[in-house]
């Protein structure tokens, strides 16, 4: 097998877990929802991400190597998607915090695009070593630098955040590692990376890009693939495919809560905005609430069968969710059901809400992606798998 083909492969057992590799976090506690949305399938929609205004909707489509524009307040499709350069192969997206730049990560070309968003057009193109294969990027919290986790390499490329150039340093993971997810601590100071084969959590020093000696080791076979701090950066979650829940001082990488009740895989989490309340979805098909002053469990909701495949927060403590039974819901800040919103055909793998709450973004198995009001739950716009400039409207 290619490393190409491998490492599309390796990518959909992930995503067959969880989509939360790429999920910008909690940034949006202090700037806004920063949502990254990464989907299996070669046809249609690979990566999503949400403006931190709450404005604009980037979708990127692998087999189109191109990035759509949509209009979150009236769902308008831009009629000309952004063109990346090559066989690009576009995944995970993410906005700069202060909203005027996205990265695009291009697995096969191993390339990041750089995206003006005011004019929605390729600025740029930052090559990376041939073999990277970027598979998660983020903007530290003051969009002074960017990492982008190369998966196939097993390292950390370092962008300048200011002027859109590869920082000759590299952070070197040990072998293996096969880094899918990085967070940055809100204050800036650190970041953590989940390492899916090698079972651990490393941290690196932002301020000089180095490997920390603090290393978190994971149970053997827990494969971790989401890292996510409080918006407060006083603590870290970590979730794996092996059911852990385990909740980290940020300072110390201190055990500070195991967070012991589902059943099967944990496939997302999601911090409230105040950071006293942490959500953990399940392939088990359920969403727990979790009390961050004493690790017990406030509520258990059970959400979606066949498992749940993603959550999120909006500031205002509602939570959206969205499941293997082609549902996306919204719940109350204390976890009653609001609302269910109209069913995809295909299981939905990924879910978003923007940070004032007024907007949820959903894509399923196929790629298809919807935005509702989430006031009234009327569909607002759809973007099917494979993109033709026309788009829908309707419930």
């Amino acid at each position: 097998m290619s490393a190409r083909h491998r490492s599309r492969a390796i990518a959909a057992i992930i995503a067959a877990t969880a989509l939360s590799v790429s999920v910008a976090g909690p940034v949006w506690a202090a700037l806004g929802v920063v949502a990254t949305i990464v989907l299996p399938g070669s046809a249609g929609p690979s990566g999503l991400a949400v403006s931190p205004d709450g404005t604009k909707v980037y979708v990127a489509h692998t087999g189109t190597d191109t990035v759509e524009v949509i209009d979150a307040a009236t769902g308008t499709l831009a009629a000309t998607p952004i063109a990346l350069p090559g066989s690009a192969s576009p995944g995970s997206v993410a906005f700069s915090p202060d909203g005027t730049k996205a990265y695009v990560a291009n697995s096969f070309s191993h390339t990041v695009s750089v995206i003006d968003v005011a004019t929605d057009t390729v600025t740029s193109t930052i090559v990376l070593p041939v073999g990277s294969g970027p598979y998660a990027v983020r903007f530290s919290p003051d969009g002074a630098k960017a990492y982008i986790a190369n998966a196939d390499n097993d390292t950390i490329s370092v962008i300048d955040g200011a002027t859109d150039l590869l920082d000759p340093t590299v952070i070197a993971l040990p072998a293996g590692s096969y880094p899918v997810a990085v967070s940055f601590s809100p204050d800036g100071t650190k970041a953590y990376v989940a390492n899916y084969f090698t079972d651990t959590i490393s941290v690196i020093t932002v301020a000089t890009d180095t490997l920390s000696a603090t290393v978190i080791a994971l149970a053997p076979g827990s494969a971790p693939h989401s890292v996510e701090f409080s918006p407060d950066g006083v603590l870290l979650a970590t979730a794996d495919r092996a059911g852990g829940l385990l909740v980290w001082e940020a300072d110390t990488a201190r055990e500070f809560y195991n967070l012991e009740g589902h059943k099967d895989a944990v496939t997302d989490v999601s911090w409230r905005s105040d950071s006293n309340v942490l959500a953990s979805a399940s392939a088990d098909g359920s969403i727990k609430l979790w009390n961050m002053e004493n690790g017990r469990l406030l509520k258990s909701m059970t959400a979606h069968p066949g498992g749940v495949s993603s959550i999120q927060f909006a500031r205002d403590g509602r939570l959206a969710s969205a499941g293997r039974d082609r549902q996306v819901k919204l719940w109350g800040p204390g976890g009653n059901l609001l609302r269910t919103f109209q069913a995809f055909a295909e299981p939905c793998m990924k879910v978003a809400i923007t940070h004032d709450g007024s907007r949820v973004i959903a894509g399923d198995w196929s790629g298809e992606i919807r935005l509702w009001n989430a006031a009234d739950g009327k569909r607002i716009t759809l973007l099917p798998s494979n993109p033709t400039g026309t788009q829908k409207s309707g419930k």
